[in-house]
């Protein structure tokens, strides 16, 4: 803050922040600082905030050289960036419970948070408050962070919906939503949490059963597991109808489960592993998939002259995976440590590690790594363009889809499984399936999505 004030200021006179500027106004809270170079007020107070200095920016080699006095703020030395430093950054302890039912500060005697309930009866985020909690009157709440929250806190058996009437509405989260009770929350695909970047989106704990269903979930970031979902042992989680997309963790950039994950119509796209193996999904507990897309998750940028596509990690399983009518557009790999049985699925990417199990009708394209067998229904070594699956893109549905293609090439995966080995009734779209496309007999296609009439 220090830094940034600093900057303004010589912004507003024309230079660079060689000098301090007085700060005159203040916001409360921390307040500490006092322009560029002197010392501030008390914690919470507002106003002056304190005398300005003609330090200019304080530099620092490491945190300790950043300590202000000031219990209610961390302290640390921030890297420099290309206006110079490193500088001091010192921001306010955040004391936020996330709930609207209470009152939160920070105590300057000894640095730590205090709660203290609100007056019974002032208005909450779908109810009224009670004893510090929000007691809803409704299982239809407001469409915002803290509806959500509530209707967590709540929780219970029937399914709570929100008042979001578009999917263009997009709520940026102020800290991952634990899910710390069983309860179902319906998004009703009009319902966007985005981490900012900066935290996970969701996280189940241990002993908890939730159900997700219409949501969408992007933006999440965690420097360990999980940067959209983090399931974790003896959690359950049911997810329906949904997309998790562009978040980044160190291992499972979209979702990370050690619990008990079952997927349905869902897709998972455009997320990053520092690991390099699962981008889309790091499975270390019981995973369930069926008509889901993984696609695009990795860096899959278009490889130079002469240079070879760069990996793309759909999913890292080291526990237990069944997949089922799935669309896989990148790598899968299968640990000693875990199992994989798949069934109607197609692979446009590679396995590695253990062979996963196959249960009949799977496609891989373009090479024979899955030891898949011809006697079981399965094909591999499908050119891309006999494999003809389209680019990831809204085919209707409540997610996005590979279609696959009639022209100029029929996609050697529609109309591939017989009627009783078919297993599903709709594809990821909710269209029907099987469907007769090439003869007068009905049959279902490889893959999440089933070519209609």
């Amino acid at each position: 803050m220090r830094y940034l004030f600093g900057f303004l200021c010589a912004c507003a006179l024309g230079v660079m922040p060689l000098v301090g500027c007085s700060e005159t106004t203040g916001l409360g809270g921390s307040g500490g600082s006092a322009g560029m170079g002197g010392q501030g007020g008390t914690a919470g107070s507002a106003g002056s905030g304190g005398s300005g200095g003609s330090g200019g920016v304080i530099g620092c080699d490491e945190d300790e050289d950043c300590d202000d006095g000031d219990l209610c703020t961390t302290d640390r030395c921030a890297a420099a960036s290309p206006f110079g430093g490193p500088f001091c950054v010192n921001s306010p302890v955040d004391c936020d419970d996330r709930n609207d039912c209470t009152a939160n500060m920070c105590n300057p005697a000894n640095g730590e948070c205090t709660t203290t309930p609100v007056a019974d009866g002032t208005l909450c985020a779908g109810g009224t408050c009670r004893s510090g909690a929000c007691e809803l009157t409704d299982s239809l709440l407001p469409c915002t962070e803290q509806g959500i929250r509530n209707a967590i806190a709540a929780g219970g058996d029937d399914p709570y919906t929100f008042e979001c009437d578009r999917p263009e509405n997009i709520i940026l989260t102020s800290a991952t939503i634990a899910i710390v009770n069983d309860v179902i929350l319906y998004g009703e695909g009009n319902l966007t949490l985005d981490g900012v970047d900066a935290h996970g989106v969701f996280s189940v704990p241990e002993g908890v059963t939730a159900e997700l269903r219409g949501f969408i979930v992007v933006g999440g970031s965690s420097e360990n597991e999980a940067g959209g979902i983090d399931i974790a042992q003896e959690a359950t989680m049911t997810l329906t109808d949904s997309t998790v997309a562009g978040s980044r963790a160190n291992q499972g950039g979209g979702i990370a489960n050690d619990g008990t994950l079952t997927m349905t119509n869902c897709t998972v796209q455009d997320n990053v592993a520092e690991d390099g193996r699962s981008d889309g999904i790091f499975n270390a507990g019981t995973l369930t998939m069926t008509n889901c897309t993984v696609s695009r998750n990795g860096d899959t940028g278009i490889p130079g002259p002469g240079q070879q596509p760069l990996p793309r990690g759909a999913i890292l399983n080291e526990g237990t995976m069944t997949l089922l009518s799935c669309t896989l557009s990148g790598d899968i790999e299968s640990t000693a440590s875990g199992s994989a049985t798949l069934m109607n699925t197609l692979i446009d990417g590679e396995c590695e590690g253990d062979d996963p199990t196959s249960s009949g009708y799977n496609v891989e394209s373009p090479g024979d790594t899955c030891g898949f067998d011809e006697a079981e229904g399965d094909q591999f070594g499908v050119t891309p363009e006999k494999l003809n699956l389209g680019e990831l893109a809204d085919n209707d549905g409540p997610t996005e889809t590979h279609a696959l293609g009639l022209l100029p090439t029929r996609s050697i995966a529609i109309d591939r499984i017989p009627e009783a080995d078919c297993e599903v009734t709709t594809d990821q779209r909710g269209l029907p399936r099987p469907v007769a496309i090439l003869g007068p007999e009905p049959k279902c296609d490889v893959g999440a999505f089933e070519v209609q009439p």
